[in-house]
């Protein structure tokens, strides 16, 4: 394959106005940004004058015989159609196309656009052994299902120099420094090709080397990227979640019976935030308390527990993009997120079984909204005013999800997930809130019986975090 310095790399995007050229000259890139409808020769003109700005062209001397002060020439910038010189007047979004070559003087290059690449790949900075490894990765012009992935042991006790597999950056916003082209090959066997790595307890004390070659469903092949992690940290013993998995060991074999699994597994901006460490959890280190610590044992947790309808309440947007959804999705779940109303950076999570249950339809009621717009509410409108005020503050919703058996004909469950007010004064809010709910589940069954039949069979399971003790006004309505 060609050096990476003899390609153009052009990224032209539907629906926007400008596409991007990017070529590296003497180890030097050179980007420009150009207006898609722009004559080719103003692009090619704007290129030849940044390298003369540079010094990247052709020099000759002033005067008889040689001499005399340097002087730089102007560089010979030609796109071409094959051996055809592309017309200057040619439209940059029909001039750079995938095949054409650039001459800048005696230097060429083969254009090629929207080649997959790896904008950002990094790997979390706490791995625990018997837990699952899921890299944070943005592509372009790429996707995962498609990528080619290669996970690799590494013997921390032969160092790697920092200039080829630097570790992975340690918050989000640190950009993490990636070698398309190591110095160092790895000869370590490959132990994984699947995007995620649920690692063994062997693996503790190594290092994970992960290379993603970016690729996209026709084939096409972006250059590959390597990160490498900290050390995987030994596995955890004798904590609850282990006592809780010996009475769940495998998946429930018959038709007629499902696992359900409801938990708040508390959304990363309630846990990482400086209240949260100083007033909320001030008995608890920092490092239980980081977002890769806490989501490799919540993953491996929820696993252990083989439920069939996971219902999760807290589970903020990134957390369930980025790692809930495929990491529960290479053990066959599929996923509905549905996140609060107003600005609330969390919300309502459910997990099913595809092999068990099938999607029929997903919907998020937001319980104030409903309030407004429902005439089975008018009972709940006639509150007391300030009482009613209160109510329509709220942010919570109803989360329903509608499966249909894989097993059993024209059975159907009705999955409600929701996260109630939680303040400890509110009962009287939660109150009206699970009469809300049932209105909610009572419209949607009649909804769906008209849709589905008389022949249809449906079954209700309201999951969530009520707030609520025995004790409540709440827990005895229900």
């Amino acid at each position: 394959m060609c050096e990476k310095e003899y390609f153009v790399f052009v990224r032209s995007e539907d629906g926007k106005d400008t596409l991007s050229l990017r070529l590296n000259l003497r180890g030097r890139e050179c980007r420009f940004l150009r207006a898609k409808n722009e004559p080719v020769g103003r692009a090619l003109k704007r290129i030849a004058t940044n390298l003369a700005r540079n010094g990247e062209t052709k020099r000759k001397k002033k005067g008889k015989g040689g001499d005399g002060v340097d002087d730089t020439l102007p560089a010979e910038v030609v796109l071409y159609a094959g051996i055809t010189e592309v017309s200057s007047e040619t439209e940059n979004q029909d001039a750079w196309v995938g095949g054409n070559t650039l001459r800048v003087d005696d230097r060429r290059f083969v254009v090629t656009v929207n080649t997959p690449a790896v904008k950002f790949l990094k790997l979390p900075c706490c791995l625990l052994a018997t837990c699952p490894a899921v890299p944070l990765v943005e592509l372009e012009f790429a996707d995962v299902e498609h990528c080619r992935w290669a996970w690799r042991r590494y013997d921390p006790a032969n160092p790697l120099p920092p200039t080829v597999f630097p570790e992975s950056a340690a918050t989000d916003k640190d950009r993490p420094v990636v070698d398309p082209k190591p110095r160092l090959p790895i000869s370590d066997p490959i132990i994984s090709t699947s995007f995620i790595y649920w690692t063994a307890e062997e693996d503790e004390g190594y290092k994970l080397v992960l290379e993603c070659t970016p690729c996209n469903e026709s084939g096409e092949e972006g250059e590959p990227v390597k990160v490498v992690s900290k050390n995987i940290v030994s596995r955890f013993w004798n904590i609850p979640m282990m006592e809780r998995h010996l009475m769940t060991p495998n998946h429930l074999a018959e038709p007629t019976q499902f696992r359900v699994v409801s938990y708040n597994i508390l959304a990363d901006v309630y846990a990482t935030s400086e209240r949260a460490r100083s007033a909320l959890y001030p008995y608890c280190d920092p490092s239980a308390l980081d977002q890769d610590y806490r989501r490799c044992l919540i993953a491996r947790e929820l696993l252990g527990y083989h439920g069939d309808i996971v219902c999760l309440q807290e589970v903020g947007a990134k957390c369930f993009s980025q790692f809930l959804c495929p990491a529960l999705h290479q053990w066959g779940y599929q996923a509905c997120f549905h996140p609060k109303a107003g600005k609330t950076p969390e919300g309502e999570a459910t997990f099913f079984n595809s092999s068990k249950f099938s999607l029929i339809q997903e919907d998020a009621v937001v319980l104030r909204e409903f309030v407004n717009q429902s005439p089975n509410c008018r009972d709940i409108l006639s509150l007391h005013p300030l009482i009613l005020a209160d109510l329509l503050e709220r942010h919570n919703i109803l989360q329903t999800v509608l499966l249909r058996s894989t097993e059993i004909t024209n059975s159907y469950i009705l999955a409600a997930n929701t996260h109630l007010y939680f303040h400890p004064m509110g009962d009287h809010i939660r109150l009206l809130q699970v009469a809300i709910s049932l209105k909610i589940l009572g419209s949607k069954l009649r909804e769906y019986q008209h849709k589905l039949g008389t022949d249809a069979r449906f079954a209700v399971v309201f999951c969530g975090d009520f707030n609520s003790c025995p004790c409540t006004a709440a827990y005895s309505y229900l």
